[in-house]
C-alpha cells in the first residue's frame, strides 16, 4: 500500500523519482569540507549523488575525498572531479559534467546543511513544476558568534538594477526572489546555462546570472527562510580579492561582475537606468561611505571600483559583438 501511494504521488508531479545531486567544490579547507560532507550524509532525505571537486595539488583534500569514497557503504553515489584552474566557476564546470541528478544543489565547503535541508528542497520542487530554483538562508558564524538581523525582503533586483541580498538574515516564510546566494541554492539541472567566462575573480554575481537564465525560461525562483545552512566565516580564503588587505582587488571583481551581469540580462530600457545608477548614484554613495570612514573604502579601492565598472561594461559590449 505504501509503495502504491508513493508511486501515485510521484506520478502526480510528473516523474517517477526526483534525483538530487549536491555539488561541493573545495580547496585547502579539509576540516571544513569534512564537516560539510558529514552534514550531507546526516540528512533525513539523503542526496542521491554527491559530486566533489578538488584542485590539483591539494593533496590533503584529495586524500579525504578518495578516502571517503573508498570507505562509504551507503546508498549515496559519489563522484570526484579535479580541476587545475583556480576559482569556483572552473570547479563548477568540472563538477556539473559529473552530475546525473534532476536537481542540482550547491553548498559551499565551509557550510553545513541542517538535517532537513534535502527534504525541504525536494518538497519545493515537487510542489511547483514551474519552480526553477530555490535557495535559503546561510547563518553566519564568526569568531564573535552568530551574526543575524531581520529582513523584510531577500534576493531582490530593483527595476533600475540595484541588488538587495539579505540571504543571511532572518526572513519569515518563503517568497519569490530574483537571485540566490551560492552557498545555499538548488536548480533544475536542465535549466542551468553554461557558467559565463566573463565573470571574473571571486565570481560574485554568478548566481544572479544563473537566476536570470532560469526566469528567462519562464520558471520561478524562490527563497525559503527556513531552508538553512550554517556558514563558517573563519575558513581560510584563497580566491583573488579574498586575502587580507586586498580590498581594492575584491572591489574591482565585484563591480566588474555586477555591471557585466546586469547589462547582459536587463532589457534595454532598464540598462539605461542601471548605468545611471551604477556610475552616478552608486558613485556618490561610495564617496559618502569613504567620507564616513567605512573600513575598506579608501582612494585605492574607490579607483578599483570604477575600473571594475568600466571593465564590466567593456566586456559586455565585446561579448555582444
Amino acid at each position: 500500500m505504501r509503495g502504491a501511494v508513493a508511486f501515485l504521488r510521484a506520478f502526480r508531479y510528473g516523474c517517477l523519482a526526483v534525483k538530487i545531486s549536491v555539488l561541493v567544490t573545495s580547496y585547502g579547507r579539509r576540516p571544513y569540507v569534512e564537516r560539510c560532507i558529514a552534514s550531507l550524509l546526516a540528512q533525513t532525505r539523503l542526496p542521491d549523488q554527491i559530486v566533489m571537486v578538488t584542485r590539483v595539488g591539494d593533496a590533503d583534500t584529495e586524500h579525504f575525498v578518495e578516502e571517503t569514497i573508498a570507505s562509504y557503504r551507503g546508498p549515496v553515489r559519489f563522484a570526484h572531479g579535479k580541476v587545475s584552474e583556480p576559482g569556483v566557476l572552473a570547479a563548477n564546470r568540472v563538477g556539473v559534467d559529473l552530475v546525473d541528478g534532476d536537481i542540482l544543489s550547491f553548498i559551499d565547503d565551509d557550510a553545513a546543511a541542517r538535517p532537513d535541508w534535502m527534504r525541504k528542497i525536494e518538497r519545493w520542487f515537487e510542489l511547483d513544476p514551474k519552480l526553477g530554483a530555490v535557495g535559503g538562508r546561510d547563518v553566519i558564524h564568526t569568531a564573535e558568534g552568530i551574526v543575524e538581523s531581520p529582513a523584510n525582503s531577500v534576493g531582490r533586483i530593483h527595476w533600475y538594477g540595484r541588488i538587495t541580498g539579505n540571504h543571511e538574515k532572518i526572513f519569515d516564510g518563503a517568497a519569490y526572489a530574483d537571485h540566490l546566494k551560492g552557498v545555499n541554492m538548488s536548480y533544475r539541472r536542465a535549466l542551468l546555462p553554461e557558467f559565463d567566462e566573463h565573470i571574473l575573480g571571486n565570481a560574485h554575481h554568478y548566481e544572479t546570472d544563473l537566476c536570470f537564465a532560469v526566469k528567462n525560461q519562464g520558471y520561478r525562483v524562490l527563497f525559503d527562510g527556513d531552508l538553512v545552512v550554517d556558514h563558517y566565516q573563519d575558513a581560510p580564503r584563497h580566491l583573488a580579492g579574498a586575502r587580507p588587505g586586498a580590498d581594492a582587488e575584491k572591489a574591482y571583481f565585484i563591480q566588474h561582475n555586477r555591471v557585466y551581469v546586469m547589462m547582459k540580462n536587463l532589457p534595454l530600457a532598464r540598462q539605461s537606468a542601471f548605468l545611471v545608477y551604477a556610475f552616478v548614484i552608486d558613485g556618490f554613495s561610495i564617496l559618502g561611505r569613504a567620507a564616513m570612514g567605512e573600513p575598506g573604502v579608501n582612494p585605492r579601492s574607490i579607483a578599483a571600483m570604477y575600473r571594475g565598472k568600466v571593465a564590466g561594461l567593456v566586456d559586455f559590449v565585446r561579448a555582444r559583438r
